[in-house]
Protein backbone atom coordinates (compact mmCIF):
# COMPACT_ATOMS: atom_id res chain seq x y z
CA UNK A 1 0.00 0.00 0.00
CA UNK A 2 0.58 4.02 -0.95
CA UNK A 3 1.02 5.81 2.24
CA UNK A 4 1.30 9.83 0.33
CA UNK A 5 3.25 11.70 2.83
CA UNK A 6 2.40 15.01 4.00
CA UNK A 7 2.54 17.69 1.81
CA UNK A 8 3.33 21.65 4.06
CA UNK A 9 0.61 23.82 3.23
CA UNK A 10 3.83 26.42 2.24
CA UNK A 11 5.01 24.73 -0.20
CA UNK A 12 3.02 27.09 -2.97
CA UNK A 13 3.43 29.70 -0.84
CA UNK A 14 5.98 32.47 -1.88
CA UNK A 15 8.86 33.06 0.49
CA UNK A 16 9.65 36.75 1.65
CA UNK A 17 12.40 37.01 -0.34
CA UNK A 18 10.48 36.19 -3.47
CA UNK A 19 7.75 38.25 -2.43
CA UNK A 20 10.23 41.28 -1.45
CA UNK A 21 11.38 40.05 -5.67
CA UNK A 22 7.75 40.17 -6.74
CA UNK A 23 7.05 43.58 -5.68
CA UNK A 24 10.44 45.15 -6.53
CA UNK A 25 9.81 44.39 -10.47
CA UNK A 26 6.52 45.30 -10.01
CA UNK A 27 7.37 48.59 -8.73
CA UNK A 28 9.60 48.55 -11.78
CA UNK A 29 7.14 47.98 -14.15
CA UNK A 30 5.22 50.70 -13.03
CA UNK A 31 8.10 53.32 -12.44
CA UNK A 32 8.66 52.37 -16.17
CA UNK A 33 5.24 52.76 -17.25
CA UNK A 34 5.01 56.16 -15.68
CA UNK A 35 8.42 57.21 -17.22
CA UNK A 36 7.02 56.06 -20.60
CA UNK A 37 3.77 58.01 -20.36
CA UNK A 38 5.94 61.00 -19.89
CA UNK A 39 8.02 60.49 -22.82
CA UNK A 40 5.09 60.20 -24.90
CA UNK A 41 3.26 63.15 -23.38
CA UNK A 42 6.88 65.45 -24.03
CA UNK A 43 7.43 63.55 -27.76
CA UNK A 44 3.59 64.67 -28.28
CA UNK A 45 3.00 60.82 -29.35
CA UNK A 46 -0.60 60.20 -28.63
CA UNK A 47 -1.87 58.56 -31.85
CA UNK A 48 -2.64 55.28 -31.29
CA UNK A 49 -4.58 52.97 -28.88
CA UNK A 50 -3.93 53.40 -25.95
CA UNK A 51 -1.85 56.30 -26.34
CA UNK A 52 -4.95 58.29 -27.18
CA UNK A 53 -6.73 57.44 -23.87
CA UNK A 54 -4.31 57.16 -21.93
CA UNK A 55 -2.70 60.44 -22.27
CA UNK A 56 -6.05 61.82 -20.74
CA UNK A 57 -4.64 60.62 -17.59
CA UNK A 58 -1.22 62.39 -17.34
CA UNK A 59 -2.32 64.49 -14.28
CA UNK A 60 -2.78 61.31 -12.27
CA UNK A 61 0.98 60.37 -13.11
CA UNK A 62 1.69 63.27 -10.26
CA UNK A 63 0.05 61.71 -7.35
CA UNK A 64 0.94 57.96 -9.07
CA UNK A 65 4.96 58.95 -9.31
CA UNK A 66 5.24 60.37 -6.22
CA UNK A 67 3.73 57.14 -4.43
CA UNK A 68 6.12 54.92 -6.59
CA UNK A 69 9.05 57.07 -5.28
CA UNK A 70 8.07 56.83 -1.36
CA UNK A 71 7.46 52.79 -2.22
CA UNK A 72 10.79 52.77 -3.75
CA UNK A 73 12.43 54.58 -1.17
CA UNK A 74 11.44 52.48 1.63
CA UNK A 75 12.64 49.30 -0.25
CA UNK A 76 15.30 51.04 -0.75
CA UNK A 77 15.21 50.56 -5.03
CA UNK A 78 17.34 54.11 -5.36
CA UNK A 79 16.97 54.24 -9.04
CA UNK A 80 13.57 53.32 -9.29
CA UNK A 81 12.87 56.08 -6.86
CA UNK A 82 14.81 58.58 -8.91
CA UNK A 83 12.94 57.65 -12.05
CA UNK A 84 9.84 57.93 -10.58
CA UNK A 85 10.58 61.42 -8.82
CA UNK A 86 12.49 62.57 -12.23
CA UNK A 87 8.43 61.35 -13.66
CA UNK A 88 6.76 63.31 -11.15
CA UNK A 89 8.89 66.53 -11.33
CA UNK A 90 8.26 66.57 -15.02
CA UNK A 91 4.58 66.21 -14.78
CA UNK A 92 4.02 69.04 -12.28
CA UNK A 93 5.58 71.30 -14.26
CA UNK A 94 3.70 70.09 -17.64
CA UNK A 95 0.65 70.76 -15.31
CA UNK A 96 1.24 73.43 -13.01
CA UNK A 97 0.63 76.10 -15.16
CA UNK A 98 -3.41 75.55 -15.42
CA UNK A 99 -3.44 75.83 -12.07
CA UNK A 100 -1.97 78.98 -11.77
CA UNK A 101 -3.50 81.01 -14.79
CA UNK A 102 -2.64 84.46 -15.38
CA UNK A 103 -2.70 84.33 -19.65
CA UNK A 104 -5.27 85.79 -19.97
CA UNK A 105 -6.25 88.82 -17.87
CA UNK A 106 -9.20 90.73 -18.58
CA UNK A 107 -8.67 94.50 -19.83
CA UNK A 108 -9.96 97.85 -18.02
CA UNK A 109 -12.87 98.57 -20.90
CA UNK A 110 -14.07 96.59 -23.70
CA UNK A 111 -17.53 94.22 -24.34
CA UNK A 112 -18.64 91.90 -21.80
CA UNK A 113 -19.69 88.52 -23.05
CA UNK A 114 -20.87 85.73 -21.47
CA UNK A 115 -19.75 81.77 -23.07
CA UNK A 116 -21.10 78.34 -21.85
CA UNK A 117 -20.74 74.96 -23.39
CA UNK A 118 -22.97 71.73 -22.47
CA UNK A 119 -22.54 68.20 -23.85
CA UNK A 120 -26.43 67.24 -22.96
CA UNK A 121 -25.87 63.37 -23.27
CA UNK A 122 -28.03 62.33 -26.45
CA UNK A 123 -30.76 65.17 -25.64
CA UNK A 124 -31.02 63.86 -22.05
CA UNK A 125 -30.61 66.99 -20.24
CA UNK A 126 -32.76 69.81 -21.46
CA UNK A 127 -34.22 70.42 -18.38
CA UNK A 128 -31.54 70.60 -16.74
CA UNK A 129 -29.80 72.93 -18.78
CA UNK A 130 -33.13 75.45 -19.06
CA UNK A 131 -32.79 75.69 -14.96
CA UNK A 132 -29.09 76.67 -15.43
CA UNK A 133 -29.83 78.82 -18.40
CA UNK A 134 -32.05 81.12 -15.91
CA UNK A 135 -29.12 81.59 -13.61
CA UNK A 136 -26.27 82.06 -15.64
CA UNK A 137 -27.82 84.25 -18.51
CA UNK A 138 -25.33 83.25 -21.08
CA UNK A 139 -25.12 85.75 -24.42
CA UNK A 140 -23.88 82.71 -26.11
CA UNK A 141 -24.83 78.82 -25.51
CA UNK A 142 -22.87 75.90 -27.68
CA UNK A 143 -24.56 72.24 -27.13
CA UNK A 144 -22.99 69.07 -28.24
CA UNK A 145 -25.73 65.81 -28.64
CA UNK A 146 -28.31 67.98 -29.62
CA UNK A 147 -30.83 65.59 -30.75
CA UNK A 148 -33.93 66.92 -32.93
CA UNK A 149 -36.11 65.73 -29.99
CA UNK A 150 -34.11 67.76 -27.45
CA UNK A 151 -34.55 71.22 -29.60
CA UNK A 152 -37.83 70.93 -29.82
CA UNK A 153 -38.27 70.64 -26.02
CA UNK A 154 -35.92 73.29 -25.08
CA UNK A 155 -38.28 75.58 -27.34
CA UNK A 156 -41.11 74.21 -25.63
CA UNK A 157 -39.08 75.16 -22.46
CA UNK A 158 -38.57 78.51 -23.78
CA UNK A 159 -35.13 78.62 -24.63
CA UNK A 160 -35.62 81.50 -27.59
CA UNK A 161 -36.85 83.65 -24.40
CA UNK A 162 -33.58 83.70 -23.18
CA UNK A 163 -31.40 83.13 -26.59
CA UNK A 164 -33.77 84.08 -29.51
CA UNK A 165 -31.07 83.42 -32.23
CA UNK A 166 -29.99 80.30 -33.36
CA UNK A 167 -27.74 78.49 -35.45
CA UNK A 168 -28.82 74.59 -35.12
CA UNK A 169 -27.71 70.66 -36.62
CA UNK A 170 -29.33 68.99 -34.44
CA UNK A 171 -28.62 64.86 -35.47
CA UNK A 172 -30.55 61.86 -33.66
CA UNK A 173 -28.11 60.69 -31.10
CA UNK A 174 -24.89 61.93 -30.42
CA UNK A 175 -24.20 63.65 -33.86
CA UNK A 176 -26.24 66.64 -33.60
CA UNK A 177 -24.85 70.36 -32.52
CA UNK A 178 -26.11 73.63 -32.14
CA UNK A 179 -25.40 77.64 -31.42
CA UNK A 180 -28.25 79.56 -29.44
CA UNK A 181 -27.38 83.24 -28.80
CA UNK A 182 -29.16 87.29 -27.65
CA UNK A 183 -27.86 88.09 -31.12
CA UNK A 184 -27.86 87.15 -34.63
CA UNK A 185 -26.51 84.52 -36.43
CA UNK A 186 -25.54 84.28 -40.25
CA UNK A 187 -22.82 82.13 -42.51
CA UNK A 188 -24.52 78.94 -40.87
CA UNK A 189 -22.76 76.01 -42.12
CA UNK A 190 -21.66 72.62 -41.11
CA UNK A 191 -17.80 73.01 -40.34
CA UNK A 192 -16.34 69.51 -41.92
CA UNK A 193 -18.57 67.79 -43.91
CA UNK A 194 -16.28 64.65 -43.32
CA UNK A 195 -16.96 64.46 -40.01
CA UNK A 196 -20.24 62.15 -38.49
CA UNK A 197 -20.54 64.51 -35.99
CA UNK A 198 -22.48 67.75 -37.74
CA UNK A 199 -20.54 70.55 -35.81
CA UNK A 200 -22.49 74.08 -35.94
CA UNK A 201 -20.33 76.94 -37.75
CA UNK A 202 -21.26 80.46 -37.43
CA UNK A 203 -20.72 83.99 -37.39
CA UNK A 204 -22.27 86.33 -34.55
CA UNK A 205 -22.69 89.73 -33.74
CA UNK A 206 -22.41 90.51 -30.34
CA UNK A 207 -22.41 94.41 -29.54
CA UNK A 208 -20.84 95.27 -32.50
CA UNK A 209 -18.15 92.77 -31.78
CA UNK A 210 -18.04 89.86 -34.95
CA UNK A 211 -17.20 86.36 -34.22
CA UNK A 212 -16.87 83.10 -35.69
CA UNK A 213 -18.10 80.58 -33.77
CA UNK A 214 -18.16 77.06 -33.54
CA UNK A 215 -20.21 73.92 -31.33
CA UNK A 216 -17.00 71.79 -31.26
CA UNK A 217 -17.91 68.25 -31.19
CA UNK A 218 -15.37 65.86 -32.88
CA UNK A 219 -15.30 61.99 -33.26
CA UNK A 220 -14.15 60.56 -29.81
CA UNK A 221 -10.75 58.09 -29.79
CA UNK A 222 -12.65 55.31 -28.97
CA UNK A 223 -10.33 52.31 -28.43
CA UNK A 224 -10.40 49.52 -31.04
CA UNK A 225 -10.10 48.96 -34.56
CA UNK A 226 -12.19 51.00 -37.03
CA UNK A 227 -9.92 53.91 -37.64
CA UNK A 228 -11.61 56.02 -34.63
CA UNK A 229 -8.02 57.52 -33.28
CA UNK A 230 -6.86 58.49 -36.53
CA UNK A 231 -10.97 60.18 -37.35
CA UNK A 232 -10.45 61.92 -33.88
CA UNK A 233 -7.56 63.58 -34.86
CA UNK A 234 -7.98 64.75 -38.28
CA UNK A 235 -11.10 66.42 -36.69
CA UNK A 236 -9.22 68.33 -34.00
CA UNK A 237 -7.15 69.05 -36.64
CA UNK A 238 -9.96 70.47 -38.70
CA UNK A 239 -10.92 72.98 -36.71
CA UNK A 240 -9.80 76.50 -37.41
CA UNK A 241 -6.89 78.38 -36.07
CA UNK A 242 -6.69 81.50 -34.56
CA UNK A 243 -6.69 84.30 -36.74
CA UNK A 244 -6.04 87.32 -34.64
CA UNK A 245 -5.51 90.05 -37.23
CA UNK A 246 -8.67 88.88 -39.62
CA UNK A 247 -10.97 91.48 -37.61
CA UNK A 248 -12.95 88.78 -36.18
CA UNK A 249 -12.75 87.17 -32.82
CA UNK A 250 -12.39 83.17 -33.32
CA UNK A 251 -14.12 81.08 -30.84
CA UNK A 252 -14.31 77.74 -29.77
CA UNK A 253 -17.04 76.09 -27.54
CA UNK A 254 -17.66 72.41 -27.04
CA UNK A 255 -16.55 68.92 -26.15
CA UNK A 256 -13.23 68.40 -27.74
CA UNK A 257 -13.26 64.83 -26.76
CA UNK A 258 -9.46 66.02 -25.83
CA UNK A 259 -7.19 67.52 -22.83
CA UNK A 260 -4.70 69.84 -22.77
CA UNK A 261 -1.92 67.37 -22.98
CA UNK A 262 -3.17 66.01 -26.50
CA UNK A 263 -0.43 67.28 -29.04
CA UNK A 264 -3.60 68.27 -31.75
CA UNK A 265 -5.41 70.38 -29.26
CA UNK A 266 -2.12 71.98 -27.92
CA UNK A 267 -0.99 72.44 -31.59
CA UNK A 268 -4.57 74.63 -31.69
CA UNK A 269 -3.95 76.52 -28.99
CA UNK A 270 -0.49 77.35 -30.10
CA UNK A 271 -1.74 79.19 -33.19
CA UNK A 272 -2.87 82.02 -31.16
CA UNK A 273 -5.91 80.76 -28.76
CA UNK A 274 -6.41 80.66 -24.73
CA UNK A 275 -8.20 78.51 -22.87
CA UNK A 276 -10.67 80.10 -20.74
CA UNK A 277 -10.49 77.78 -17.70
CA UNK A 278 -6.53 77.40 -18.22
CA UNK A 279 -6.36 81.20 -18.11
CA UNK A 280 -7.65 81.56 -14.59
CA UNK A 281 -6.32 78.68 -12.96
CA UNK A 282 -9.22 76.21 -13.33
CA UNK A 283 -7.17 73.88 -16.42
CA UNK A 284 -7.54 70.71 -14.02
CA UNK A 285 -11.33 71.04 -13.05
CA UNK A 286 -12.90 67.67 -14.94
CA UNK A 287 -15.84 68.19 -16.76
CA UNK A 288 -16.80 64.41 -17.87
CA UNK A 289 -16.49 61.34 -15.74
CA UNK A 290 -18.32 58.10 -17.72
CA UNK A 291 -18.19 55.10 -15.06
CA UNK A 292 -15.61 53.63 -13.04
CA UNK A 293 -13.31 56.14 -15.41
CA UNK A 294 -11.53 58.66 -13.61
CA UNK A 295 -12.88 62.17 -14.53
CA UNK A 296 -11.23 64.53 -17.40
CA UNK A 297 -10.99 67.94 -18.21
CA UNK A 298 -12.49 67.63 -22.23
CA UNK A 299 -14.78 70.28 -22.47
CA UNK A 300 -13.10 73.90 -23.14
CA UNK A 301 -13.89 77.47 -24.40
CA UNK A 302 -11.10 78.75 -26.59
CA UNK A 303 -10.94 82.49 -27.35
CA UNK A 304 -8.22 84.27 -29.23
CA UNK A 305 -4.74 85.50 -27.79
CA UNK A 306 -6.14 89.46 -26.66
CA UNK A 307 -10.00 88.28 -25.16
CA UNK A 308 -9.75 88.69 -21.32
CA UNK A 309 -11.26 86.02 -19.18
CA UNK A 310 -12.91 87.44 -15.93
CA UNK A 311 -13.90 84.09 -14.66
CA UNK A 312 -14.70 80.52 -15.34
CA UNK A 313 -17.28 78.18 -13.46
CA UNK A 314 -17.91 74.56 -14.04
CA UNK A 315 -21.82 73.20 -13.52
CA UNK A 316 -23.35 69.59 -12.84
CA UNK A 317 -25.75 69.19 -15.37
CA UNK A 318 -28.26 66.48 -13.91
CA UNK A 319 -28.37 63.41 -16.40
CA UNK A 320 -25.41 64.40 -18.83
CA UNK A 321 -22.11 62.69 -18.17
CA UNK A 322 -20.90 65.94 -18.77
CA UNK A 323 -20.31 69.22 -17.17
CA UNK A 324 -21.51 72.77 -18.29
CA UNK A 325 -18.56 75.56 -18.91
CA UNK A 326 -18.79 79.19 -18.85
CA UNK A 327 -16.64 81.66 -19.23
CA UNK A 328 -16.64 85.47 -18.59
CA UNK A 329 -15.01 87.21 -21.48
CA UNK A 330 -13.91 90.87 -22.45
CA UNK A 331 -13.27 91.44 -26.01
CA UNK A 332 -11.22 94.96 -25.91
CA UNK A 333 -12.74 97.90 -27.09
Amino acid sequence: MLIDEPVSEDLDLPTPRRRRRLLTVALALATLGVAGLVACRLAGFDSPTPLAQLVSFVPYGVPVAGFLALLAGILRRWRTALIALLAGAVLTGLITPRMVGGDAPAPSAGVRLRVMTVNLLQGDATADLIALLRTERPDLLSVQELTPEAATRLERAGITDLLPHVALRAAPGVAGTGLYGRAEFSDAATLYQGSRFDMARARYVHNGVAMDVVAVHPSPPIPGPGGAVRAWRLELERLPEAAPDDGVVSLLAGDFNATLDHVALRELVDSGYVDAADAVGDGLTPTWQASLIPPVTIDHILVEEGIGVRAVRVHDVGRSDHRAVVADLVVPG
